[in-house]
């Protein structure tokens, strides 16, 4: 997946001068850019996207890119990689640009409204109209008659890069129960109806620059559309990957841990591939992609944690105003989703959309990373749960079961002795 990043023309189209990545560093599964790299994207989608059909002609260009991985599905291995490298693309674009617009957006905003006024209508319009396959899943669960087919239409959703989770008709006929119990339907009915309105009230104080609103809800959609494709990819090559695995004496989780060439060439010793599986970092470095692990693993880890860990109190961003009490839980990976329990206070990097239903249990939730159009952000204010966001260095200050005070009015979490 990382080789599409290393192609110079991923972003061909896009934006209208090209920004090459030159590091990139995904140690442990949480991912490290250099601030050049995502300054420059940012700086450069900000300034080609103010061209409003350039927007428009990029946004089609990146919808082509996914019906492109759609359609690979049902082509071979090699055919489904080659989707997949360009539709990185479509990954490396939704998150950089979201604070610039943000910003202008809200300043725009303040020249007709109060500075608070114009902060709750951002709020308010920072959440994507268009359903994201989380949200479309228990709408259509609700109606659904036959469980089964259901199950099998959104097996990808628990499933992330690779590591399979299915979903299950015991977990699907609990989930319809709830939702109806909580008259869900008509819930997102009245939360769409205000959000229209919202949207429509900030595009009409925005006047010329009403696109602008178009290219936020566009990218508050997208952050999570995006790796909902990309899960969906992996599942469906699954089963290609399986018989590769096979027929190279290895595993399917053995085979996740092996690049392309590997697989498809010559397969690293299995005591490689299982250092890899214990801990490992991918590094992309003037073009090259590398992966460590063992020591050099470690250190790498080590030297990107050092000096991360010693404060009692972090500011954040607010992403949905509220305070909670709660223990804290740190989620790294998948396996940790089961340490939550009811009440708790999700820490992570970030939130993807397969940590929903443990999100539903927290309180409240806690990010290293994230503006208001991130995914933790749209989730809490859905879910109207505190939320502060960008803090850094979550993970590391705290621990689980610390006592953890969110206050997400102020944009403050800190440890309660």
């Amino acid at each position: 997946m990382l080789k599409g990043i290393i192609d110079p023309h991923v972003n061909d189209g896009l934006m209208k001068k090209t920004v090459v990545e030159t590091g990139i560093i995904v140690c442990s599964g949480r991912w490290y850019y250099t601030a050049s790299y995502l300054h420059n994207v940012a700086e450069e989608l900000f300034a080609s996207w103010q061209d409003e059909a350039y927007f428009f002609a990029a946004k089609e260009l990146l919808l082509e890119k996914e019906k492109d991985l759609i359609l690979s599905y049902s082509e071979d291995l090699k055919s489904i990689c080659k989707a997949i490298y360009s539709y990185m693309a479509n990954l490396n674009v939704a998150y950089p640009p979201g604070k610039l617009f943000e910003a202008q957006i809200e300043a725009l905003l303040k020249e007709k409204l109060s500075a608070q006024q114009a902060q709750e209508l951002l709020s308010s319009i920072s959440i994507p109209l268009q359903h994201n396959t989380h949200k479309q899943e228990q709408i259509d669960l609700i109606c659904a008659t036959d469980i089964a087919e259901h199950v099998k239409r959104y097996s990808h959703i628990y499933s992330r890069y690779g590591k399979l989770v299915y979903y299950t008709i015991k977990e699907a006929r609990t989930l319809q129960k709830k939702l109806i119990e909580e008259s869900f339907i008509e819930k997102v009915e009245r939360e769409e109806k205000a959000l229209r309105r919202a949207i429509a009230e900030a595009k009409m104080l925005l006047g010329k620059k009403a696109y602008l609103i178009d290219i936020l809800q566009f990218l508050v959609f997208y952050r999570t559309q995006r790796t909902d494709m990309i899960n969906l990819s992996f599942l469906r090559a699954a089963p290609l990957v399986k018989e590769l695995a096979r027929t190279q004496g290895i595993s399917y989780e053995e085979a996740l841990y092996c690049t392309d060439e590997e697989l498809f060439g010559n397969i690293p010793p299995l005591g490689v591939i299982r250092e890899r599986m214990d801990a490992c970092t991918y590094m992309i470095d003037n073009g090259r992609l590398s992966c460590l692990s063992g020591k050099e693993h470690w250190q790498i880890r080590e030297l990107l944690e050092k000096n991360e860990g010693t404060h009692q109190e972090l500011l954040g961003r607010s992403a949905c105003a509220g305070r909670a009490i709660g223990s804290a839980k740190i989620i790294r990976s998948p396996e940790d989703h089961k340490k939550i329990e009811l009440g708790d206070i999700l820490i992570a990097s970030m939130t993807t959309p397969d940590m929903v239903p443990v999100m539903q249990l927290a309180a409240a939730f806690v990010t290293d990373e994230g503006g208001v159009t991130c995914h933790a952000a749209i989730i809490s204010r859905e879910m109207k749960k505190p939320c502060v966001i960008g803090t850094k260095h979550a993970t590391k200050v705290f621990k689980d079961g610390d006592k953890v005070e969110v206050d997400a009015n102020k944009g403050v979490v800190k440890k309660i002795q």
